[in-house]
């Protein structure tokens, strides 16, 4: 298997379920703030059944990031006292899902794991009836895996809100045919420029003279995708501890050439090339940790420690 597709597996196939909290790792948020607070005011609307909202787009765009920021943001904490994030993607088990939520709430028991999973849902449902929750599923491919999960949201709870992201536009309407899904766009050049300096840097306006003009380059090349500018900012930050300013602004200029090459491949290729290019900076004996992780099963839950 390639590594892309490891990294692939890596990113996309985890099922989680977790409260929203320390789990949920500080992303580096730029150009989502408009986004953000139009999807808290239909969060924060009032509303005669359970209501769903959808963030539609392409991978690596971002919907996960503000997904999270929303979900950290003081006004939801205070509006839901239950809140939840499940990690749903292309391959999911409902029974494992349905008994991680009640694990998180506290409210499984023995005997549940030997129920089915429509009693399992009953269960979740009735119990879910009496709470002001927002749960985030995450990375929905299909409309049957919101078909699957449906039973164990109590439809009549009109206080809650469920919050979906896919990259399918047919499983946003699926979900919710009333609501117009929120169709996240792509970053504009000066966004990109200040999200590819933070990756860099940690702080905008600390990029030397020299080097702003090949890094404003190289922004622009990264299509506006958040992940891309990530990995590619994560590739050059290590450069910077170069003393010689020479060395540094080399290594920018081959990280640039690197991308222009990609140029005329189509946008899954290019994410791939990119990937590479990340992996091909990891120090020699980090990269076989990375091609370990192959050997895992998908639905691992793993913890990780500095």
């Amino acid at each position: 298997m390639s590594t892309c597709s490891i990294f692939h597996k890596i990113k996309l196939t985890t099922d989680v379920v977790v409260y929203q909290g320390s789990f949920l790792r500080q992303d580096i948020v730029v150009g989502f703030e408009d986004e953000a607070e139009n999807i808290i005011q239909y969060l924060n609307e009032e509303s005669k059944e359970l209501d769903v909202i959808s963030i539609v787009g392409m991978s690596s765009l971002g919907k996960t990031t503000l997904a999270r920021k929303i979900l950290r943001d003081p006004r939801i904490e205070y509006e839901f006292p239950t809140r939840l994030w499940v990690y749903v993607s292309q391959v999911y088990r409902v029974k494992d899902i349905f008994l991680s939520i009640l694990r998180d709430l506290s409210w499984i028991t023995e005997d549940m794991y030997d129920k089915t999973k429509r009693e399992i849902a009953q269960t979740l449902r009735v119990r879910l009836e009496k709470e002001k929750f927002l749960i985030v599923l995450d990375d929905m491919w299909t409309t049957r895996a919101w078909d699957d999960l449906r039973d164990a949201f109590p439809m009549t709870n009109k206080m809650s809100k469920i919050l979906i992201t896919s990259r399918m536009i047919n499983v946003a309407y699926h979900t919710n045919h009333r609501r117009q899904p929120h169709q996240l766009r792509f970053l504009r050049d000066e966004e990109s420029w200040e999200l590819l300096q933070l990756s860099i840097f940690g702080k905008l306006n600390n990029c030397l003279k020299d080097l702003e003009f090949p890094g404003k380059v190289i922004a622009d090349m990264c299509d506006g995708l958040p992940l891309v500018i990530m990995l590619v900012g994560g590739v050059l930050a290590k450069t910077t501890s170069a003393r010689e300013m020479k060395v540094i602004k080399s290594s920018w200029m081959k990280t640039k050439e690197s991308m222009r090459r990609t140029l005329h491949m189509d946008r899954e290729r290019r994410f791939e090339e990119i990937v590479m290019l990340s992996y091909n900076s990891l120090p020699s004996k980090l990269k076989p940790c990375f091609l370990y992780l192959e050997i895992f099963q998908k639905t691992l839950k793993s913890q990780l420690r500095d």
